[in-house]
């Protein structure tokens, strides 16, 4: 799709505060067919919102300016989430929102690692210490003596679960999608409403 039902050139408003040029050279490149109106902020995007046909930006995009997307078919988002999008209701009726897949899993994962293994080895009391020029002896914990809930068995919830289980952590999965939950191997509790995923706790 690069013209639209009158046979113009497809208008797509592309928007990012700080990658802006980094993904309009990919962007153009991949379709120089199109007609892109760059932008960095809201008063630049105010100025193009009411002619574009497609709209490519980050999860951080000021809803409010959707309501005045009269032309507007798709959005298409940069991250894996598309909450502010979609549970604000600011989407007008009828505009396809999509989201990338297939990217982060193993970027987020890694990263709730690297969040739980600072936290149980006390990397912040460490570096503070080195920074003070101070020995302190200090134990750290280790995570195979944890259990992990994992609220989510989406991709990326299942590769945090993975990653966990691999480090010895009892891992628990839970999600409201039967099917989802069901299908993963490894989880061994489902919640289907927030009153059971709340009582779930005491599983892990």
């Amino acid at each position: 799709m690069s013209r639209n039902a009158g046979g113009a050139r497809l208008e797509v408003l592309v928007y990012h505060p700080e990658l802006l040029d980094e993904y309009m050279e990919i962007i153009a490149a991949a379709r120089p067919d199109m007609t892109y109106h760059p932008c960095r902020s809201v008063e630049e995007i105010e100025h193009h919102i009411g002619d574009v046909q497609v709209i490519f930006a980050p999860t951080a995009f000021p809803g409010e300016a959707l309501s005045r997307a009269k032309n507007l078919k798709w959005v298409q988002i940069m991250g894996a989430g598309a909450d502010r999008y979609t549970l604000a209701g600011a989407v007008p009726s009828g505009v396809t929102v999509t989201r990338v897949r297939g990217t982060f899993a193993a970027r987020i994962a890694e990263y709730v690692l690297a969040h739980m293994l600072a936290i149980t080895q006390r990397i912040r009391e460490a570096a503070a210490l080195q920074a003070g020029h101070r020995w302190e002896s200090y134990v750290p914990e280790i995570l195979s003596d944890k259990a992990l809930g994992v609220w989510g068995l989406g991709a990326i919830g299942r590769e945090v679960a993975r990653k966990a289980a691999f480090m010895g952590m009892r891992v628990v999965g839970l999600d409201a999608v039967v099917e989802r939950a069901e299908g993963w191997s490894g989880a061994s509790g489902l919640a289907r409403s927030r009153t059971s995923c709340a009582r779930s706790i005491s599983w892990c």
